[in-house]
């Protein structure tokens, strides 16, 4: 079993309670945050999808838009 960080346990548990539009909720942690927060948050998107936990999310305007929690997420 695949073991997360704290942090990104944390963001996959905001994407989970969020799950419907857990997209608009990524963009808006984006547009908040400072350049080195944004940084590092959008690594951790990146974790998320290769490690399966996220699927491939589509982006736009360099936001995410669409992607869907897998049921490893949903497991985890």
């Amino acid at each position: 079993m695949t073991f997360l960080s704290n942090e990104l346990e944390q963001l996959l548990q905001t994407c989970i309670e969020n799950d419907s539009d857990f997209p608009k909720i990524l963009q808006t942690m984006l547009n908040e945050s400072n350049f080195l927060e944004e940084s590092r948050l959008r690594s951790q998107i990146k974790s998320l999808v290769d490690g399966g936990f996220l699927s491939k999310i589509i982006w736009g305007d360099n936001l995410p838009l669409i992607g869907r929690i897998e049921q490893k997420g949903y497991d985890y």
